[in-house]
């Protein structure tokens, strides 16, 4: 298939996708040219994605000659590279063969009207954008976090995949060892290979499900942290455009203590200050003014 008709199908990406698409062709004078083609896609993520953190995914799709006449897709001379360093490399690779086998598919079952297929196979990136990040389960991660509109929302991320170092554990005895074990250098026990086996794979989920658990610590510390920060900058920004915020009706320590001091010394009853002394009919005082003592103090 010459270049003059893969140029209609370069033209209707430009008026897709704009100044998101880049494309082109080994000059002249090159061996093979004008092929290489290579189309190269910045993609926006698509709203039903907005819970990613990835932001945009970068496609390259190449066509390394212009065979289409082939029996076995496979030997197609299609290429498909992810140039995304933000991704790890595993991820991007596994991205890449998905992402390759469609579209030599969908190649090869347009054999009736031969076409390179660039625009369904973009569309196709941009319709499976959350299948495509998915394509290593262990290197997908989420937290608790919010939306453009400040929802609290699930968030999911990409990060690279973790090799578990595997670490001491209980040693399982064997007894006698024979040709088919193996040693524990750790523990100078002896392990067969499926004792060792189960040993590795538990020690594995231990080490996965902590690292989960942190994980999930340090993003809900994150969120909080981030909550507070909101909260803050809503409280500044109201106050400079001179919104009076209502403080909440809970007192303080402080406030609390200085109410209780205030109501000390204050009567509450109809009884007499206990500072007072009883003046009543047959008391102390009233007997001392009988007897002329007056009941105050002596005058020298």
């Amino acid at each position: 298939m010459a270049f003059k008709e893969l140029k209609p199908e370069l033209m209707e990406l430009q008026t897709t996708w704009g100044t998101q698409i880049q494309a082109a062709k080994t000059p002249k004078g090159t061996e093979g040219a004008p092929f290489p083609v290579k189309v190269l896609l910045e993609m926006e993520q698509p709203s039903t994605c907005s819970n990613w953190d990835v932001e945009w995914l970068k496609v390259l799709l190449v066509v390394e000659g212009p065979e289409l006449d082939c029996e076995d897709p496979a030997d197609l001379p299609l290429k498909v590279e992810y140039p995304q360093t933000d991704l790890p490399s595993d991820v991007r690779k596994e991205m890449a063969i998905m992402t390759l086998e469609y579209w030599r598919e969908a190649v090869a079952a347009a054999s009736d009207a031969p076409r390179w297929r660039l625009q369904e196979t973009l569309s196709w990136v941009q319709s499976n954008f959350d299948k495509l990040l998915r394509v290593i389960p262990q290197c997908v991660d989420w937290y608790m976090g919010e939306d453009k509109n400040g929802i609290s929302q699930r968030r999911y991320t990409i990060t690279p995949q973790v090799e578990v170092v595997i670490a001491s554990a209980p040693v399982i005895k064997t007894g006698k060892k024979t040709d088919n074990d193996s040693d524990d250098s750790d523990s100078g026990e002896v392990l067969s290979p499926e004792q060792r086996a189960k040993k590795e794979a538990y020690e594995a989920k231990l080490a996965e499900s902590e690292r989960l658990k942190k994980i999930q610590e340090q993003r809900e510390e994150e969120e909080y942290k981030r909550e507070i920060a909101r909260k803050k900058e809503e409280a500044m920004a109201a106050r400079e455009r001179g919104e009076v915020i209502a403080k909440p009706n809970q007192m303080s320590k402080k406030e609390l203590e200085e109410k209780r001091k205030s109501k000390q010394g204050v009567r509450t009853s109809k009884t007499g200050s206990k500072a007072t002394k009883y003046a009543g009919e047959g008391s102390a005082i009233e007997k001392a003014k009988a007897g002329g003592g007056g009941g105050g103090k002596k005058k020298k």
